[in-house]
């Protein structure tokens, strides 16, 4: 089956970033200087997901600023690690280290989308996502 190049179709089309870290946990830039450089580089939106921590910024440029937050979750019957990015968020809606679903569920009830980042790392498999909703 052909590949449609989406970006030829009509519509408008915003570039952005979900998932990035600051000092604030284990990234290398300030959020001051995260923020600008992906309005300095075009970006549209920006969330800033701290591990375990919300870091809230305001709007630079045109560039929309999304509260959000990567959440550590763990399954104890299993011992798996989860790393849940949750956008829309401005506060941690539960402690860390919690079930994954418990902490979906957190989001989900402020209103927030997340979304399991890097299952590879963790060596995610579909039976370990499948039950999450």
């Amino acid at each position: 089956m052909p590949s449609i190049f989406p970006f030829n179709l009509p519509g408008k089309w915003y570039k952005g970033n979900l998932h990035t870290h600051t000092t604030q946990s284990d990234g290398k830039l300030t959020p001051e200087q995260n923020v600008r450089w992906h309005s300095e580089h075009g970006y549209d939106f920006l969330t800033l997901t701290d591990h375990n921590k919300v870091t809230l910024f305001e709007q630079e440029g045109s560039c929309l600023i999304i509260p959000g937050v990567e959440i550590s979750s763990r399954r104890e019957s299993t011992k798996t690690e989860y790393h849940i990015v949750s956008i829309g968020v401005r506060e941690m809606p539960l402690p860390h280290m919690r079930d994954p679903q418990d902490s979906i569920d957190a989001v989900n009830q402020t209103g927030g989308l997340c979304f399991i980042a890097h299952p590879y790392w963790h060596d995610h498999t579909h039976d370990d996502l499948l039950p999450l909703k």
